[in-house]
């Protein structure tokens, strides 16, 4: 796997390979990830790597239909019930679905063995407008804080005529295409409204913008004015939700889901900023857009994912907090864009870098309970996923130079102008000094640092930047070769508490590790302290000392 560039402190590991046309992934309520191949599979993915295929549709896959979204019931817990959005081959019961078209069903999840679901009982509930185009469907589905799901409707290229001009149907209420709809499954779940519904009340809430404006279903649209809404997110806790439109020529967007909102889509080059549109609602600039060459991006073909960092357990720094990480299709980058901050026609991108040289084709991002982000990418059909652990500085003990390696006084006891704090006889030396002449070269860099005797011997560090969770140290470790008269041991602790013993088994460098422990947000002190004095010249050497969630 080729590594991702990422700022200090975070990693990347792979989650699982080998999915076929992924669209989307999914986190249920109780934790487990479900990925979507655009031929009509939901597959869960096990921790081990693996997959189980909790459904198989029917569908048509051509061109971008296919299984695109899918969200869990607020009330999964109890109910079971999963909604996913994809497109049928089937015509639906009423007029505006003849033939191929895009439908949302509910199904209803067998959890009794957790790693083998099977989704059963597909009860459809809305029919979305018949296709010409295999393009711009949208497809991404989730419930808003208010309980109702939120469907992004693609435009599919579709047009109609107004006042002698042609405009993508974006900009009309008389379809749902190329709008974000709101629906009140609950009411369909209470038996309450049927398939495809049109009375205020049932599917439709009473409350959506253009209820008694649009007619019929219709009413169900919540904004308009949008080309190809492949994803969107909602902010847990304040229910702010942002729409990543897919742009034409120029500009790739992000839009703020509002009630009656209208985004200016009506075809041609009329994404980005300034675009009046022709069709009702009020409309509304992007809170970012990024040209599809140069700009801070370095440019992109097509907006996908999107993620809010607001997880039940915060891992990130807190510069992170409440942000929103989005991908690009074929830029293999992911940025993170501050809420706070808003762009605008003269500044239209204000994010920052973030990832570059992700996986190929990035589909969607999203971020667990524990605070990890995970990307879903379709070159080799791969998720992966991004963690952050605080690093100490200078793990390999290159500062100070102890003198040139070979030297005989190529060592120095209590340093200063480390990141690391030396007590008792504790130290620094360099390759083929007279401590390490008869050990293998350091494993980083040409210094190791060094701990003899007993507790007044120390080798310590205070990190800042710690997230609440569970933690180990590793490190590299090896007794000293050469005048040993038996071995050194040492203790390691975290904020005092020992969390490890060592003794290293010999001369040569060998990983160690210490138990997993927990800690608070904020800063902790590491500590590698002597714990014996047997005389002799006891030596033991450490190095590529890092941090990881354990």
């Amino acid at each position: 796997m080729t590594p991702t560039t990422l700022p200090t402190g975070f990693a990347e590991t792979a989650v699982v390979s080998g999915l076929t046309g992924p669209t989307a992934m999914e986190f249920s309520p109780d934790g487990r990830l479900f990925a979507l191949e655009q031929a009509g599979n939901v597959k869960l993915v096990r921790g081990d790597g693996t997959t189980w295929t909790a459904l198989q549709l029917s569908t048509d896959a051509s061109g971008e239909r296919g299984l695109l979204g899918i969200a869990f019931d607020p009330n999964y817990a109890a109910n079971h019930y999963v909604y996913v959005y994809y497109t049928s081959t089937v015509s639906g019961p009423v007029s505006w679905a003849s033939g191929v078209h895009n439908q949302i069903s509910r199904f209803t999840v067998n959890d009794s063995n957790l790693q083998q679901p099977t989704f059963t009982n597909e009860a459809p509930i809305l029919d979305l407008n018949s296709l010409s185009a295999t393009n711009h469907n949208g497809g991404a589905i989730h419930f808003g804080t208010d309980g109702m799901l939120y469907a992004a409707v693609g435009d599919n290229v579709q047009t109609y005529v107004q006042g002698g001009g042609t405009y993508r149907v974006s900009q009309t209420l008389s379809n749902l295409l190329g709008k974000q709809l709101r629906i009140d499954v609950s009411k369909f779940n209470q038996g309450v409204a049927t398939r495809d519904d049109t009375t205020v009340g049932h599917l439709i809430p009473s409350d959506n913008p253009f209820v008694g404006t649009a007619a019929g279903i219709n009413q169900l649209i919540y904004a308009l004015g949008l080309r190809n809404p492949f994803t969107f997110a909602v902010q847990p806790g304040s229910g702010v939700q942002y729409i990543n439109d897919v742009g034409e020529v120029t500009w790739e967007e992000i839009d703020r889901g509002v009630a009656g909102a209208n985004y200016g889509w009506s075809g041609g080059s009329t994404d980005g900023f300034g675009q009046a549109p022709p069709g009702p609602g009020t409309y509304q600039d992007p809170v970012l857009a990024y040209n599809h060459t140069g700009g801070p991006a370095g440019g992109g073909i097509a907006i996908v994912g999107g993620a809010f960092y607001n997880p039940a357990s915060p891992q990130f720094p807190g510069v992170y907090a409440g942000k929103y990480f989005y991908g690009d299709l074929g830029g293999n980058w992911i940025r993170v864009f501050d809420p706070a901050h808003p762009s605008s026609t003269a500044n239209p991108d204000t994010s920052q870098a973030f990832a570059t040289g992700t996986a190929g084709s990035p589909r969607d991002i999203k971020v667990d309970a524990a605070g990890s982000l995970y990307y879903l990418a379709g070159d080799g059909g791969v998720i992966r996923k991004i963690s952050y652990s605080p690093s100490p500085g200078d793990a390999g003990f290159e500062r100070p130079s102890a003198g040139p390696a070979g030297a005989d006084g190529s060592y120095i006891y209590r340093p200063t102008g480390s990141a690391w704090t030396f007590a008792g006889d504790a130290g620094v030396t360099a390759n083929g000094s007279g401590f390490t002449r008869g050990n293998p070269a350091a494993p980083q860099g040409a210094q190791v640092a060094f701990l003899q005797g007993d507790s007044g011997s120390t080798i310590t560090q205070t990190v800042s930047g710690w997230t609440a969770g569970d933690y180990q140290l590793t490190f590299l470790a090896a007794q000293r070769a050469n005048w040993q008269a038996s071995a050194q041991d040492f203790d390691v602790l975290i904020d005092g508490v020992l969390v490890a013993t060592i003794q290293p088994t010999d001369a040569t460098y060998r990983a160690y590790s210490t138990s997993s422990f927990t800690v608070a947000a904020g800063s902790h002190t590491i500590a590698f302290r002597g714990r014996n004095s047997r005389g002799g010249d006891n030596t033991a050497f450490l190095d590529d000392i890092q941090l990881r969630l354990a």
